[in-house]
């Protein structure tokens, strides 16, 4: 029997244990659970969903109706509680009227309580209303003569923003502020107050508004409420 160089049956024995941990690579099956340092691409029309313990769906992201009138599929957004109603979904049923997809937040019943504008800007729901026009005539205007605080204006809302714009039209006779829940919030102005700050109190509190004034010496401030809007942080 010819000698066979100790190296080539070296290179064998390597050539066998390679064959061997790609046949135990080939049979071993990756995570289908974790995707680290990638990312996950669905296309060709597919979609993603996820589905309650019972088979209900309760996130779902593709292929939504109806079609765009060109036969073409909408590609929408789709959450829902787990008692099977709509939370929130991003398409639209008209593709005539309403083209642009809106973004729409549900309550239980089905109603929209929060929607953007899709032919403009904005909001399209819920309906947020402007303070109410006052008189230009300042003889017309609650006033005080009182050196002392003195509330010219009092009203109750529910909080539910972090911070609060204000804006107080008034004369310079004295000086002007508002209170939240009888505390103080924003400067004191001598004359217009506007000013946005921190409103001070927990969200969805009962709160009382009161417009005060106090007059300089021998003197008389007349104070007309403007605006008050909950505003973002």
């Amino acid at each position: 029997m010819a000698a066979i160089p100790l190296d080539l049956l070296d290179r064998i024995r390597e050539l066998e244990r390679q064959v061997r941990s790609l046949m135990g690579s080939a049979n071993t099956r990756p995570a289908l659970d974790e995707i680290i340092g990638g990312r996950v691409v669905i296309g060709q029309g597919g979609s993603l969903q996820v589905l309650d313990t019972d088979g209900s769906s309760i996130f779902y992201v593709g292929q939504v109706g109806p079609d765009h009138p060109d036969g073409t599929a909408q590609q929408g957004m789709l959450l829902r509680r787990e008692d099977g109603t709509l939370a929130f979904g991003v398409y639209t049923t008209d593709h005539v009227n309403n083209r642009v997809q809106a973004i729409r937040m549900f309550d239980v019943k089905g109603n929209v309580v929060v929607a953007d504008d899709t032919k403009d800007h904005g909001l399209a729901r819920p309906f947020l209303t402007y303070p109410l026009p006052t008189t230009e005539d300042v003889g017309k205007w609650d006033n005080t003569n009182k050196t002392t605080w003195t509330t010219l204006y009092r009203g109750n809302a529910l909080t539910q923003h972090p911070k609060l714009y204000a804006y107080i039209a008034a004369t310079t006779g004295g000086e002007v502020r508002l209170l939240v829940n009888g505390n103080q919030v924003g400067p004191t102005a001598k004359g217009a107050l506007e000013f946005t700050a921190p409103i001070g109190v927990p969200f969805d509190s009962r709160i009382e508004f009161q417009v005060q004034a106090k007059a300089n010496a021998n003197s008389t401030i007349w104070v007309s409420p403007r605006a008050l809007y909950g505003v973002q942080s």
